[in-house]
């Protein structure tokens, strides 16, 4: 036990809910660096030895001017979501965790290993926080590079199974998020036919992702995000129009958004040969017709970073 940071001098009353005790450390600098240390090694000792250190970035903890801070949090302020506006950037934070940036391929872009090796990038951005532009850090390349965010969510279903609801995690809290507020509609993704591993399965997933996107999906090119619920200067089918314009180029056709899913949907279910086929259930939820599932064509195999996170869920 970290006997400083647990030591009760340190921390005062800030207030108190219903069941909880809110305290806060008087040495806030202290606390931050101690929660970035532990978010750094759960990352690098507990999901970077399970998962695989080629999915897992290494990760240092930085120093963090209050000048820099403040610039940042006025810069990035019309580019955040409105609902998130409530949550406002502390100017006190003294340290951050500074990773590579993963919207590149390793190679195309130089920028991620410069600031993560050398110093001197630091110290630029300490001495001018307005002129510095970590894109023109970027080595140049011919081509785009594209990157996809999903975040997949609990993909397993909760016991009992024989339940008659027979629903997911994730779409049982879709109804009562739309009940409250968060989303104007249900989404049509469900996890477990992402983790299923069966093709026609994660197809009907990144339709529903492509069509409701939320937070669970966002689309960028070069770093800069083309598609994503959160895009308020423009509707869901302006910015599905605009990433089929930028998509056509690269995949000829009716649907260049549909080819770029058929692409994804091979890799995820591109499976190791240490993995066996298996089955999971349909959540009662999905968009996935289950009339006409059958044993044969509800099993099949996730890639293995999917069959690994699956496996983590499992065992949390």
């Amino acid at each position: 036990m970290d006997t400083e940071l647990f030591c009760s001098s340190r921390w005062k009353y800030r207030g108190e809910g219903h069941s909880s005790l809110v305290l806060f450390h008087t040495e806030e600098g202290k606390a931050r660096e101690e929660i970035m240390e532990y978010q750094r090694d759960f990352m690098q000792k507990i999901m970077r030895p399970l998962v695989g250190e080629r999915y897992v970035p290494r990760q240092r903890i930085v120093s963090l001017p209050r000048d820099f801070v403040e610039k940042m949090s006025e810069r990035t302020e019309k580019e955040r979501p409105r609902n998130r506006l409530v949550k406002v950037i502390n100017s006190d934070a003294c340290v951050g965790l500074l990773m590579p940036d993963v919207c590149f391929l390793p190679g195309l872009s130089s920028k991620a290993s410069d600031i993560i090796a050398d110093d001197r990038v630091i110290r630029q951005i300490r001495m001018d926080v307005d002129e510095t532009n970590l894109m023109e850090l970027d080595a140049p390349h011919p081509y785009p590079t594209f990157c996809i965010e999903i975040k997949p969510k609990c993909g397993f279903l909760p016991p009992p199974y024989d339940s008659p609801l027979r629903s997911c995690k994730f779409c049982l809290f879709q109804r009562l998020k739309v009940k409250r507020g968060k989303w104007k509609r249900v989404s049509e993704y469900c996890p477990l036919d992402l983790f299923s591993g069966n093709t026609c399965r994660v197809q009907t997933a990144l339709r529903g992702l492509l069509s409701t996107p939320q937070n669970n999906l966002r689309v960028f090119q070069d770093g800069k995000c083309l598609f994503a619920e959160d895009i308020e200067s423009s509707s869901p089918l302006e910015q599905l129009d605009k990433l089929k314009s930028v998509l056509r180029p690269f995949f000829p056709g009716e649907d260049p958004t549909g080819s770029l899913m058929t692409i994804l949907s091979r890799i995820l279910t591109e499976s190791s040969s240490s993995l066996s086929t298996h089955s999971t259930p349909i959540c009662k939820q999905s968009a996935y017709n289950s009339s006409e599932n059958t044993a044969a064509n509800n099993t099949g195999s996730p890639c293995s970073l999917l069959r690994k996170l699956l496996d983590i869920q499992h065992a949390a």
